[in-house]
């Protein structure tokens, strides 16, 4: 393949096709879920897997949930949970995993309100953010196929 004069190999046409549907992916999952929340915080029993996990486990949900987000590795934020005496410096935690969830996906809200359910029901917080990831994860994957496939994707 030539393009302007210049020798293109198929890989580099590969990648430079799938860094354009990411980038469209993104773009259409961050229209998609502007302004709210999938979950609300007592919805936790949605996934039963997911609640069990948050509140038999909860330092370790909340490390896997930390580094997904990008607030560092997970045995970080699983280690300063199990050290920290009633879960006061994990409960911060907590509720910055929330606050930066919500301003990644411009969803509006108020920092002090994620800091004091992090605080009171932590467990709840825990397993409200596994679920919107886990809803994010679904919803990228249903984009990226439908790009694939050449469907148009539109917002109702």
């Amino acid at each position: 393949m030539q393009r302007q004069g210049k020798v293109v190999h198929r890989a580099e046409v590969e990648a430079e096709k799938r860094a354009i549907i990411r980038s469209d992916t993104q773009d259409l999952l961050v229209i998609q879920r502007e302004g709210n929340f999938t979950f609300r915080c007592v919805d936790c029993l949605y996934n039963p897997t997911v609640c069990l996990k948050s509140f038999v486990t909860p330092c370790i949900a909340h490390g896997e949930n930390a580094e997904e987000i990008g607030l560092g590795e997970k045995s970080r934020h699983t280690l300063l949970c199990l050290l920290s005496p009633l879960w006061y410096g994990s409960s911060h935690s907590v509720g910055k995993a929330k606050t930066i969830y919500r301003q990644n996906n411009t969803i509006p809200g108020l920092v002090s309100d994620d800091n004091c359910l992090g605080c009171i029901v932590p467990c709840l917080l825990i397993a409200q953010l596994r679920n919107e990831l886990n809803e994010r994860q679904r919803e990228e994957s249903w984009v990226k196929q439908a790009i694939n496939e050449g469907q148009s994707i539109s917002r109702d």
